[in-house]
């Protein structure tokens, strides 16, 4: 709530400050033309009113949102701001607001003050507990991570959940390919929006490596071009090596898999080693040496 509109409320820079009254009487015949029941705006209708209920709280907070974003010239006074939300509160809502005027009337000189008091009277009180539990089930699954991200925001907003807390979260929650594809990368965004467009890039390659190879007439998790074979003794198990994925003995992939260290696989990336015996000049797909750890 207290996110409503913080840019039809902030002086732009070197703008002199405008005392209250002074704003509201300069535009009060625009008010007059832009408040209900006067509305402009072909479509556009005034918010519904908002009787306490905590489940209709984030449909009320978005449409008053949205309205005031429509007439950034009638809602430039903070106290303006707070006494039009007024005018929509019904029953329980509108007795708090009557009692509020009267205890605390200085609280409607304050629109964020108004909008936290307002916030913590009616939101769910369990509400952030289950968001919090919805994240922790969220899985990308067999979903696009666009999809899986949309799904994220929507929860993460309600869940109180900090930056990093979030990361770890949306980590956690993705397909084993892509979460294979970033432990090959070293530096990761530190912000959520940065990591989320990082997924997302390695989401859209992978789909790209596995349409290609299709089109080319090759399965999506064979390697380097190779098609496999009927009856092959390899089992097709998916693992990223610079964006490509590769045909995999089982045994191999189940040593090197659960046995490697992140470090060790690290190194012998980067020095083009063996990830299941650690030599040099093959690859781990074609290896037929015994599991060498770390």
């Amino acid at each position: 709530m207290s996110e409503f509109f913080p840019s039809l409320l902030q002086t732009p820079a070197g703008t002199p400050a405008v005392s209250q009254t002074p704003q509201i009487m300069q535009h009060a015949p625009i008010m007059q033309q832009q408040m209900p029941p006067h509305i402009v705006i072909p479509g556009l209708k005034p918010p519904e009113s908002y009787d306490g209920s905590a489940e209709d709280l984030t449909k009320f907070v978005r449409s008053v949102r949205n309205f005031m974003a429509m007439y950034p010239v009638a809602f430039q006074s903070e106290v303006l701001c707070c006494r039009y939300v007024g005018t929509l509160l019904t029953g329980t809502a509108q007795e708090w607001f009557h009692n509020l005027e009267e205890d605390e009337p200085h609280v409607l000189n304050s629109w964020k003050l108004f909008s936290d008091r307002f916030t913590k009277r009616f939101q769910d009180p369990v509400a952030q507990q289950r968001a919090q539990a919805a994240l922790r089930e969220l899985k990308q699954g067999s979903d696009s991570v666009l999809v899986y991200q949309g799904k994220f925001l929507a929860l993460s907003k309600a869940s109180g959940k900090e930056n990093a807390s979030l990361i770890e979260s949306f980590y956690l929650g993705l397909s084993n390919a892509v979460k294979d594809t970033l432990m090959l990368i070293q530096e990761h965004p530190r912000d959520l929006h940065g990591y989320m467009q990082l997924c997302l890039q390695i989401d859209q390659r992978i789909t790209q490596c596995a349409l290609e190879r299709k089109v080319d007439g090759v399965s999506p998790w064979s390697c380097h071009g190779h098609q496999s074979q009927k009856g092959s003794q390899y089992q097709r198990t998916p693992h990223p090596d610079d964006m490509q994925v590769d045909e995999v003995k089982t045994q191999p992939v189940q040593e090197w898999r659960k046995r490697l260290t992140v470090e060790e696989y690290h190194r012998r990336m980067k020095k083009r080693m063996c990830l299941n015996c650690g030599r040099p000049g093959h690859h781990v797909s074609r290896c037929t040496n015994p599991f060498q750890g770390n």
